[in-house]
């Protein structure tokens, strides 16, 4: 489900770069459904793995521990984007006239920030974790030396 909301996200920017073919007020509608899941499920997912998964990966050694850093750092980074977005997003519904130019530009901007971190944290955290469990259990599985 989140990868088909990260699609819909990054095709909801792209109608903000062509705003003569849709409607804006359709499209911020559709950012801030979009939002709100994000806003709820997608921090629950994160909150989830950082319970459950987060500890088998640490429990695995020092390279453990540097993954789990990491997958947090890149946690934190997407939140404080989605918080941005969120902003710049609630300004856009506030002006009753519909956003200016600007306002657009600069939900585009957040936006595609969000996108980008959404996108490449889909492909990299399950990368980091079957590249260490792969490691990690090639290491269990070798003979051990006497």
């Amino acid at each position: 489900m989140v990868l088909h909301v990260i699609k819909a996200l990054k095709k909801a920017i792209d109608g903000l770069l062509d705003l003569e073919e849709v409607e804006p007020w359709s499209l911020l509608e559709r950012l801030r459904e979009t939002n709100e899941y994000l806003a709820k499920n997608f921090a629950a997912q994160m909150a989830e793995e950082e319970k459950t998964l987060f500890p088998i990966l640490e429990k695995h050694g020092p390279r453990g521990a540097e993954v789990v850093a990491s997958l947090k750092t890149e946690h934190a980074l997407i939140s404080q984007v989605r918080e941005e977005f969120g902003s710049c997003l609630q300004i856009a519904f506030e002006l009753m006239d519909g956003p200016p130019r600007q306002v657009l530009r600069d939900l585009t901007v957040y936006g595609w920030h969000l996108w980008e971190s959404l996108d490449q944290h889909a492909h990299r955290e399950p990368q980091a974790v079957r590249q260490f469990l792969g490691q990690s259990l090639l290491v269990e599985a070798a003979p051990a030396k006497q």
